[in-house]
């Protein structure tokens, strides 16, 4: 029986739907036109070059806001405002700067991470290491302290990873079967390069942790690539007894598919573009006056305005070009009163993605109380943390896998941590009186003062430092009246009796 190497789960397949329209709306108008699917196909029995016309100016006409893409970018800048704090062995230190062996650090890596955490909800990361022979390469110490050979983590979008299984071993839950969708480069002829598909299998096999990369032959049949399998050993050389690939999600980190937290935003943006060209279109046919004359004749037409030495190129419109008219004769201007409904069906859906969390589009003027502001404030940042707390627990799962192939000590220190001190919006004027007369009044100390403070982005510096620079200027301050003091000689009794 043939092996379905190339089977891709329906749920994946289902999936795929919905990632490649989020995709296509983060990447813009460009990505969204292309595409030419998202727009309804004005009269599709009328195959007439017409007909294709209108509908190939209708997409043209139409706005794309990107809302999508502009709040994606706010939120990710949330995170990334504070550096991620990376705590490995020397022997991994490379990793810093180089994490998949093509020279993208891991904090570069992390931020793809969380975008796609953040707008499909999934991503898979695989720690690999270099192979020679079928067996993990053997380097020096030297060799992995400055990086000439090392562990690496390989990165996989979500349509990659095409099918997996889950079973019961020794008690545990464990990936057994993951299988990743590759590229590779068939033909180059140094101009030109030529892509196909390959299948990155990863299986757990008798509890041990192997890897088989198959391709299609010249007769569509599936072969194993030899020098690209192998069965992966630490560095004591003891086989793995898991999988060393870790999906990373939106909910949690197992392999599953949850949901795309931009999902319900990415569908906004595309009803808000149709909007957009059925008001284009509308401005497009009624938008200039159309005039209209009455009681004419055919004679005055024939005989007037087809007068070619008076009017060599037809009656034209304008204050320097009187239009005669026969006596009863009228005219006017069509002018259609504005077509609001589609306008503001656009307003509506701007407002929905704004609730949503697109708070970027422009500046919140309505008022909301502060149960409100907390709720949605709360709302929003719980999706942000846990997205970033989800990518910080899959890279450290990976780079502990990493110190194992190193030789490396595992511990619990081992870990990469991405910010997530932070707040969806600034603290107004007033919360920050209210605040204020809050710890002058004893209800708060002045250390959850200050923490709250950072967490808006107000202070920025650590309490510590803080309280350097307070004992610093007191200091200082305490010296300032004592000279004064010293001054006056101290005896105030005296300087009255003299005045």
């Amino acid at each position: 029986m043939a092996e379905n190497i190339d089977y891709v789960l329906p749920e994946v397949v289902e999936a795929i739907k919905s990632w490649e329209q989020i995709r296509d709306v983060i990447n813009g108008e460009a990505a969204v036109k292309k595409r030419g699917k998202y727009l309804p196909y004005i009269m599709p029995s009328d195959k007439s070059d017409i007909n294709k016309d209108r509908n190939a100016a209708y997409a043209a006409r139409a706005v794309f806001y990107g809302v999508t893409k502009r709040t994606l970018k706010g939120m990710i800048g949330q995170v990334t405002a504070k550096p991620a704090v990376l705590t490995v062995p020397a022997l991994l230190d490379s990793l810093q700067d180089d994490v998949d062996g093509g020279a993208v650090s891991i904090e570069q890596q992390s931020r793809q991470a969380l975008s796609d955490t953040l707008s499909v909800g999934r991503l898979g990361l695989l720690t690999d290491y270099p192979m020679v022979d079928g067996l993990p390469a053997r380097p020096t110490r030297a060799d992995l302290l400055e990086g000439r050979i090392k562990p690496s983590i390989q990165y996989y979008f979500a349509e990659q990873i095409i099918n997996w299984r889950v079973e019961m071993v020794d008690g545990s839950r464990k990936l057994t079967l993951v299988v990743l969708l590759e590229k590779y480069t068939k033909e180059d002829d140094g101009f030109k390069k030529e892509d196909a598909q390959q299948w990155r299998v990863l299986r757990l096999v008798d509890k041990e942790y192997v890897i088989q990369v198959y391709r299609k032959d010249d007769a569509g049949m599936f072969i194993v690539v030899p020098e690209l399998s192998s069965k992966p050993l630490d560095a004591s050389g003891k086989p793995f007894n898991e999988i060393l690939f870790t999906v990373v999600g939106s909910d949690n980190n197992d392999p599953g598919i949850d949901d795309a937290p931009l999902e319900d935003m990415a569908n906004l943006n595309i009803a808000h573009y149709r909007n957009s060209a059925d008001h284009e279109e509308s401005v497009f046919i009624v938008g200039q006056p159309t005039p209209v004359f009455a009681g004419m004749t055919k004679e005055w037409v024939e005989e007037v305005w087809g007068n070619k030495e008076i009017y060599p190129y037809g009656v034209a419109m304008g204050s320097r070009s009187p239009i005669p008219l026969p006596a009863g004769g009228s005219a006017e201007l069509l002018q259609p009163n504005p077509n609001t409904l589609v306008f503001e069906a656009m307003k509506h859906k701007e407002e929905q993605m704004k609730s949503l969390g697109a708070k970027l589009v422009e500046p919140k003027t309505g008022t909301r109380t502060l149960g409100e502001a907390q709720m949605d404030e709360a709302s929003e940042a719980s999706t942000l943390m846990n997205c970033a707390k989800n990518v910080s627990a899959g890279y450290t799962r990976c780079l502990k896998w990493a110190a194992m192939f190193a030789g490396a000590p595992v511990s619990d220190d081992i870990g990469f941590e991405l910010n997530t001190d932070f707040e969806i919006s600034r603290m107004t004027a007033d919360q920050r009186r209210q605040l204020l007369a809050e710890w002058q009044a004893g209800a708060i100390s002045t250390t959850e003062y200050r923490a709250i403070l950072r967490r808006a982005g107000i202070a920025t510096q650590e309490d510590e430092e803080f309280q350097e620079e307070v004992d610093a200027q007191t200091a200082k301050d305490m010296e300032t009246q004592a000279a004064l003091l010293g001054n006056t000689g101290g005896n105030f009794g005296d300087n009255e009796d003299q005045e």
